[in-house]
């Protein structure tokens, strides 16, 4: 069974600690909001952490969303 892990009910709310949390899943769920998007989020620190552990990637992208900030932020 898959687990699912939950950033808003982890323990340990630093930098490794959710590192850790994206490292015990099998899958990543990325919601494409407005707040993800911005530069300093901590969405897109998760988002970065997830491709480097090679994690399967599921966007769910609200209707309305501009992507474009999310494309100019990711490395090539």
């Amino acid at each position: 069974r898959d687990y699912c892990w939950l950033d808003v009910n982890e323990a340990d709310k630093s930098a490794e600690g959710m590192r850790q949390g994206i490292a015990s899943a099998q899958q990543f769920v990325f919601v494409l909001s407005a707040a993800a998007l911005q530069h300093d989020s901590w969405c897109l620190r998760e988002l970065q952490w997830a491709l480097e552990q090679e994690r399967h990637i599921l966007p769910i992208h609200p209707e309305g969303t501009d992507l474009k900030p999310l494309f100019t932020r990711l490395p090539s």
